[in-house]
């Protein structure tokens, strides 16, 4: 994937987080959830295809061994999770349904392997991550691990070149980018009515919704502070004239600057980014980091974990944002 597709898919994916943290808003419109499904297919094939695109081997047949082993390995770690939950339940009919090891993967046809890691992702999906959450699963996984299965599926033939596996990933990303932007058009039009009743979620969705030229010269972090403490990103990489996007998803404000040693509490002149919102931190093009090298977030209210993104940006920033000039850095 180049870098623009890489900023849309980026877009796709931080708007349809966004949905899913507040589909109480719109859990109740038909057309609004098919759509949000349609977004989240897109997002999965476009990941499911940057594996084939980008699988480095000599060979078609390689290549699906490497996809196949990515996923054989998080469908074993997965089973032994429900192994473990099944356990609990007393429930030896779902254990015996899913009791596989990572040789259970790697016998049998290609249609057999794909069958049995599709029964651990379904039978994990249908429990739920909330209940699997104590046995160790992170949420991530369970995406993850169908985009893996999906790509090892969707792996050309071993007659196929790798070029032309390559080529045709290609394609097929650039098509669920284009479907992606279609759905949008189409979410942007009926997100407007709730707006109206909740402007604070439109303009999160807004901004959710800008693609964000990154470049070959952008870094992104994504943050959870717990309360009461701080976390430092960038260290060594930052310099004068840099531009920090900082999005906060929280329901309270955090504070950014730079600090002088990892995870510790800004020590520049304070900088508040409010709950919901979005700001531009620039540093002086005449700056001295010689002591200060880190970007620090801090999360100050001890009640809630702060959802922060920082994206660092070589030189000024195109993001559509407020924007403050940091100060008070030490020398």
């Amino acid at each position: 994937m180049n870098n623009k597709q890489e900023d849309r898919a980026t877009m796709g994916r931080t708007t349809l987080k966004l949905m899913n943290e507040n589909s109480a808003l719109w859990s109740g419109v038909p057309k609004i959830v098919l759509i949000v499904g349609d977004v989240k297919s897109n997002l999965i094939n476009i990941g499911a295809y940057r594996m084939i695109q980008e699988t480095d081997s000599r060979g078609a047949t390689k290549q699906q061994e490497i996809l196949k082993n990515a996923a054989a390995e998080d469908s074993t770690a997965v089973a032994s999770i429900l192994k473990t939950y099944f356990l609990d339940q007393h429930d030896e009919t779902n254990f015996k349904e899913i009791n596989f090891t990572l040789s259970s993967f790697n016998t049998g046809t290609k249609g057999q392997k794909i069958t049995k890691m599709n029964r651990v992702l379904n039978t994990a999906n249908g429990i739920g991550v909330t209940a699997l959450s104590d046995y160790g699963l992170d949420p991530a996984t369970l995406p993850t691990l169908k985009t893996e299965i999906l790509a090892y599926e969707l792996a050309q033939g071993v007659k196929k070149s790798m070029t032309d596996a390559a080529s045709d990933a290609g394609k097929q990303i650039a098509f669920n980018l284009s479907e992606m932007s279609k759905n949008f058009k189409k979410l942007d039009y009926l997100v407007f009515p709730i707006g109206l009743t909740n402007k604070s979620f439109l303009n999160q969705y807004r901004s959710a919704r800008e693609v964000i030229n990154r470049g070959k010269g952008h870094r992104t972090a994504e943050l959870e502070i717990l309360g009461g403490t701080a976390v430092t990103s960038f260290g060594d990489n930052l310099e004068p004239g840099d531009a920090i996007v900082v999005t906060n998803y929280s329901e309270d404000f955090v504070n950014v600057g730079l600090a002088t040693t990892e995870n510790a509490a800004p020590v520049t002149k304070d900088i508040k980014v409010g709950p919901k919102g979005k700001l531009i931190v620039n540093i002086p093009k005449d700056a001295v980091l010689t002591l200060a090298k880190f970007f620090s977030v801090s999360n100050p209210n001890a009640n809630i974990t702060a959802k922060v993104t920082i994206i660092l940006s070589k030189g000024p920033s195109k993001a559509k944002a407020g924007q403050v000039e940091l100060g008070g850095i030490p020398k």
